[in-house]
């Protein structure tokens, strides 16, 4: 007896620092990123949404479901981007809460471990939580569905089929994406349905409830791309022309080779990812394979060549190829576990430990020592760096010394959703359409910075200081302050809290 409850607090303390870990990892220095331009399209979705202007765009934009989300967070925090952040780390905390309560009873203490601590402490799950864009909240959905196909795999519950349906729906009203993960489970369920004796969960379906559920799912989607008929039902057809827009773009842009996913799944998520290959390898010797492991070992496989074979490849995307792989090393983990012998016992769960802790600090560098930093197979993609952040201290320590506040800025230029989201704290203007002279700063991006002068010049009279920043590393693209000359003279005596390097002066180039 004493031993079981010794085993039990042992239990109860290791999944604790699993879980004290896993949350670190999700709302610690969530501003150790730079900001990213697809935040900035959030947050201006977002606000679109709150004040009931947004309409999908079949051209490159995502699902209402998100944005839906986004409205609530602009009405709640406005465009604070760490407390948007925040609302996707909970997100994030949600699903793996939810993942959980579907599988704890399914597994013993070993799978259980090892499910909270191969998606807790995954780097690409705890980077991308960090993140305000849709991945976390489509694993939410993701995990939504996979309960409902549980609900009827176990309990035979006749609802279970319609919610799945619901859950199917409401992943495409998310993400048109959920097309891969619909195809690799539509394949895994396909392979093992070969086996007739594998067919009886099919038994009992009550089809007028499947007919319930697309009824639903489809009366949602109309509500939802509509947002709730505010816009035309134009939007409805444009839900489905998105699909093709998106394999459009799948193949010309973010283009990298196949390997790209694995590469990544080796370098970042190597405990899930060479675990379950060795877990697989000794399923196979001991034959202990399931019905329910070969799902996740075959769904697993098929989401990884579903998103390998699209050209189009973002880091983003890593999250719904870790789901899988960490579901499966739970479970052969668990079943595993009693077959080994004591000693065998112990050499495992050393390995998985120091595994587990190598994956840990794999995330931790990943998420706090260098976020922004852009190799080919870092997570950060068309990232800003040290340089941007920069440039938005610099636009701070410009307001905190100009009277009357705030100050006025006139963006020129290319004026996406990211420099708009960071100038709504002045009083901002865009273009030269009509150009405001005599202001004391402009923004110019993409846009000649030698013909911007000169028109500044001209139109005012002044003579402007211009400071040069990396806005983002990827794609080479500089951003410029165009500061009138006192304000900026100003800036290089009262400001104190970093070394000015100028270039040459009298332009500041920020930009290395």
């Amino acid at each position: 007896m004493l031993s079981k409850k010794i085993s039990k607090y042992r239990f109860l303390a290791v999944l604790g620092v699993i879980i004290f870990l896993s949350v670190v990892l999700r709302f610690y220095f969530l501003d150790a990123r730079t900001v990213h331009i697809d935040e900035g399209m959030s947050l201006r979705a977002g606000q679109i949404m709150a004040d009931g202007h947004w309409r999908y765009d079949p051209y490159n934009a995502h699902g209402p479901v998100f944005f839906f989300l986004a409205g609530f967070v602009y009405k709640v925090f406005g465009d604070d981007w760490n407390l948007a952040r925040a609302t996707m780390s909970v997100v994030s905390v949600v699903w793996l809460v939810v993942l959980g309560f579907i599988y704890w009873p399914l597994l013993k203490k070993p799978g259980r471990l090892m499910l909270v601590a191969g998606l807790g402490l995954s780097s690409g799950m705890a980077f991308f939580s960090r993140y305000f864009i849709h991945e976390h909240l489509f694993i939410l959905i993701t995990v939504g569905a996979l309960a409902a196909g549980e609900w009827w795999v176990r309990k035979k519950d006749p609802r279970a089929p319609a919610a799945f349906v619901i859950m199917s729906g409401l992943m495409y009203a998310t993400k048109e994406t959920a097309v891969l993960t619909w195809a690799a489970w539509f394949v895994a369920a396909l392979l093992l349905l070969l086996e007739p004796k594998r067919r009886s969960f099919l038994y009992g379906i009550d089809w007028r409830a499947v007919a319930l559920g697309i009824y639903v799912a489809a009366v949602l989607h109309v509500l939802l791309f509509t947002v709730f008929f505010m816009n035309s039902m134009q939007s409805v057809v444009d839900s489905f022309v998105g699909l093709f827009r998106w394999s459009q773009r799948a193949q010309a842009m973010h283009v990298r080779p196949f390997p790209y996913f694995i590469e990544l799944l080796a370098w970042h998520e190597f405990p899930v990812f060479f675990g379950a290959f060795a877990l697989g390898w000794f399923m196979k010797i001991k034959k202990l394979w399931t019905p329910r492991l070969m799902f996740f070992a075959l769904w697993s496989v098929f989401i990884v060549l579903a998103y390998s074979m699209i050209q189009y490849k973002t880091p983003w995307n890593i999250p719904n190829l870790i789901l899988p792989f960490g579901i499966f090393t739970a479970f052969a983990f668990d079943a595993a576990w009693p077959v080994l012998k004591k000693n065998q016992k112990k050499i495992v769960a050393v390995l998985a430990a120091i595994l587990l802790i190598a994956g840990f600090i794999r995330a931790w560098r990943d998420s706090m020592v260098h976020p922004d930093r852009v190799r080919p197979l870092d997570y950060a993609y068309l990232q800003g760096d040290y340089s941007f952040r920069r440039f938005m201290r610099t636009l701070e320590d410009l307001n905190a010394i100009y009277e009357p506040k705030p100050i006025s800025i006139q963006r020129i230029g290319n004026t996406d959703e990211l420099l708009y989201v960071l100038t709504k704290p002045y009083q901002s203007f865009d273009s030269f359409d009509p150009f405001m002279p005599g202001l004391p700063v402009y923004i110019n991006y993409m846009r000649d910075d030698r013909d911007t002068l000169m028109r500044l010049k001209a139109g005012s009279g002044k003579n402007y200081i211009r400071s040069t920043y990396r806005y983002l590393r990827d794609w080479g693209h500089l951003v410029d302050l165009f500061v009138e000359e006192n304000l900026w003279n100003r800036y290089l005596k009262e400001v104190a809290h970093e070394e000015i390097l100028p270039g040459e002066n009298p332009v500041y180039d920020y930009s290395d």
